[in-house]
């Protein structure tokens, strides 16, 4: 399973993976788990356009506007450690990706908020291990303590994700 949506090229010496296995892949540290939290946070940040545009429930639309605020937030920061890091990424979504936000983008009014809530917290439930590994493991400080952050504010999504899948006008 994926873990993540990504093209990236990683620059530089040194990338680490961590001896604990995701399936038959290990999961990402340090540099390259800048590049591909790089890669997922400017993927979901495309769902996140789409659904501030087409929300049906003002609550889903004004979660939809303060994920943007928060993915742009991480995007800057990733952004910088990547500069300090040397690490280069591609932002296009991998085709997988962009399949899900072309789906998402063709679900009919009615049914869109619950596909998009469905489509985020799945990406969250993917993300959150891959970044509680880099919290944990990682090597270099400030990407560690990014991840944890990142962990923390994901967790928070991911259950007013849930909540709102369960009742959209609450």
């Amino acid at each position: 399973m994926k873990q993540f949506a990504i093209l990236l090229v990683v620059v530089g010496a040194g990338v680490a993976t961590s001896q604990v296995p995701s399936g038959d892949k290990k999961l990402p540290l340090d540099k390259e788990f800048l590049a591909k939290a790089g890669s997922c946070v400017s993927s979901e940040l495309e769902a996140i356009k789409i659904a501030e545009k087409r929300a049906e429930s003002p609550m889903v639309k004004k979660f939809a506007m303060s994920l943007h605020k928060d993915h742009q937030s991480w995007t800057d920061r990733i952004a910088g450690l990547m500069k300090t890091h040397k690490v280069e990424a591609m932002a296009a979504p991998d085709k997988e990706m962009q399949e899900q936000v072309k789906k998402l983008n063709g679900v009919d009014a009615k049914d869109f908020d619950q596909a998009f809530l469905k489509l985020l917290i799945d990406e969250h439930k993917k993300a959150i291990p891959v970044i509680d590994n880099q919290a944990k493991n990682g090597t270099l400080a400030d990407i560690r303590e990014c991840a944890q952050e990142m962990s923390s504010e994901l967790r928070r999504h991911l259950a007013r994700a849930e909540e709102l899948q369960k009742n959209p006008g609450k």
